[in-house]
């Protein structure tokens, strides 16, 4: 059976920060209180999240923001498909994929195991991000954090995101105005 859910203001979400997090078909579960032309009013919605971290193996936008500006920022890794990385990323991110081969793994990252590493993926529920970090931390990287949200909290916070040539080069030709700033110094 399903069921039309709407929900409620103020209500609670479980596993997932943002409705959009949700995906096609996915089961959940809801308590709720009253019902609206036949959408039942949620005041509670619980989705097991597809990867738990632990507090230590977890670091928030803003945190990240404020160790970016600080002495020995950390090294951003990007564990989406290339396709992916190519079409956005957070600025100076290494794209090592999930999947990419132990012999890739440290391709692009300090050589000393206790640099600190910043893993990301499309967002929180990416499980990309989680297999990545857990890859490295078996190859004895010591100093290994996901990012929460991953890349889609990080833009739509409305922070920096950084676009090769290509896409760019995509942009520009949709035929929509664009104004170029050079920031460098």
């Amino acid at each position: 059976k399903k069921d039309f859910v709407g929900l409620e203001p103020g209500a609670t979400l479980v596993g997932i920060q943002d409705l959009r997090e949700l995906r096609p078909g996915e089961r959940l579960r809801f308590s709720w209180t009253r019902e609206r032309a036949g959408v039942k009013q949620a005041d509670r919605i619980e989705v097991d999240p597809v990867c738990r971290y632990e507090v230590e193996y977890s670091v928030s936008g803003a945190a990240l923001l404020a160790a970016l500006a600080g002495a020995g920022p950390p090294t951003l890794v990007d564990a989406r498909p290339a396709a992916r990385y190519g079409a956005g990323h957070l600025p100076g991110a290494v794209s090592v994929p999930s999947d990419a081969s132990d012999g890739r793994l440290d391709e692009g990252l300090p050589v000393s195991l206790g640099a600190q590493l910043v893993v990301y993926g499309e967002d929180s529920r990416d499980a990309r991000a989680g297999a990545l970090l857990r890859r490295l931390l078996a190859a004895g990287r010591t100093r290994v954090a996901v990012l929460e949200r991953g890349f889609r909290g990080w833009s739509e916070a409305d922070l920096r995101v950084a676009l090769t040539p290509a896409q760019v080069s995509r942009l520009v030709g949709e035929g929509e105005p664009w104004l170029f700033v050079d920031t460098r110094s």
